[in-house]
């Protein structure tokens, strides 16, 4: 490759750009979404009439976390087609304690395979045979039953929750899924354009402890959402930023005071995510994980 007029000659000195230019916290904590476009969003979208605000409410008093988890194993290859032991849990964590835990332990196979998994005796756990027999098709319809089996068991849990308690329950990720006011949600994936250019823009340089522009997402009976940031946006724009989702409006700003107030310290744990991930819903996560069986752990 030639180099133009203004380029320096080669070697060139990468200490002394290193020295000049670097900046030490530019790969610390927190873990960068991909770069490129923002994805069009899939429902229309209204927003208010407002601009980005400073948070100075109370927090929304919150019971508890929902989450799920899920594991995948292969017990045996039959040709080229794996035979899975499955396992999917869902719970609330208030803190203290985890419950209302609804969990489930499956085979999964194609039915090609099942006469060879009934041939080894009678199967200890739930079978349940897929019609498929290529193994791409099957390793994509054996992940997609998974993931609805741990949102079945989500639901349930926030279910058994919102007949106990009038408190708001906060799950991990979109509430589309629930019709009650009392669930609301916090979304660590930022990579939807939900606010129309130019008020997307804002998001750039959203200021720590601010919300943006509210919107209603009309979807799913209508979903109010804006974004907010917990963390002090040092690095990438995305950095800190997080989108509430909620059915009634007035619950966002009390719902962005409980995040910054529930959010994690920088340099205090080793959570990927910590810069968007807040406590409760990686206490949530990793009290779930604790219980998967260790025999789907260790396999």
């Amino acid at each position: 490759m030639t180099a133009r007029p203004e380029d320096p000659a080669p070697p060139y000195n990468l200490r002394l750009v290193l020295r000049r230019y670097r900046d030490p916290t530019a790969n610390g904590w927190g873990v960068e979404e991909p770069t490129g476009p923002l994805q069009e969003p899939n429902a229309d979208v209204t927003v208010c009439a407002e601009g980005p605000k400073e948070l100075a409410t109370d927090p929304l008093p919150i019971l508890g976390g929902v989450d799920g988890v899920q594991q995948l194993r292969v017990l045996a290859w039959r040709e080229h087609r794996p035979v899975w032991l499955g396992y999917v849990g869902a719970g609330v964590w208030d803190g203290r304690r985890l419950y209302h835990v609804h969990e489930r332990v499956v085979m999964l196979c194609s039915t090609v395979d099942l006469d060879w998994v009934r041939e080894q005796g009678p199967p200890p756990v739930p079978v349940r045979p897929i019609p498929e027999a290529r193994p791409p098709y099957l390793e994509q319809e054996a992940q997609v039953r998974l993931d609805r089996m741990r949102r079945r068991a989500e639901a349930a849990t926030v279910l058994a929750v919102a007949q106990q308690t009038d408190l708001p329950v906060l799950v991990d990720g979109t509430i589309w899924g629930y019709r009650s006011e009392r669930v609301v949600g916090v979304s660590k994936t930022v990579r939807t354009r939900w606010l129309p250019d130019p008020l997307n823009d804002q998001l750039w340089n959203l200021p720590f402890g601010w919300r943006s522009t509210r919107f209603r997402i009309e979807k799913a009976g209508g979903v109010w959402s804006c974004y907010v940031r917990i963390t002090a946006p040092r690095r990438s724009w995305r950095h800190g930023l997080v989108r509430l989702e909620a059915r009634d409006r007035d619950l966002l700003e009390p719902l962005g005071a409980w995040c910054l107030r529930g959010r994690q310290r920088a340099g205090t744990m080793l959570d990927p995510r910590g810069d968007r991930h807040v406590r409760l819903v990686r206490e949530t996560e990793e009290a779930l994980k604790a219980r998967i069986p260790p025999e789907l752990r260790h396999m």
